[in-house]
């Protein structure tokens, strides 16, 4: 049964995009996303870091003036 799924499947979408499939366009899209997606999580990462820094400033600034 679910060969004929997948089969019907696959003829509908040839039936809608005649030309080329869009699987390797899609398989693209999704590799981008993820490269993106760690792009994000490493920008995040630096932000907090910065964040962190500037909470700390005050005291270090205090600090440096005491030395």
């Amino acid at each position: 049964m679910t060969g004929d799924l997948v089969a019907a499947e696959a003829a509908s979408w040839r039936r809608f995009l005649p030309g080329k499939l869009p699987w390797r366009e899609l398989h693209r899209f999704e590799q981008e996303v993820e490269r993106l997606e760690a792009r994000r999580r490493e920008l995040h990462s630096g932000l907090e870091e910065l964040s962190a820094q500037l909470r700390d400033a005050p005291s270090q600034d205090v600090r440096a003036l005491a030395t």
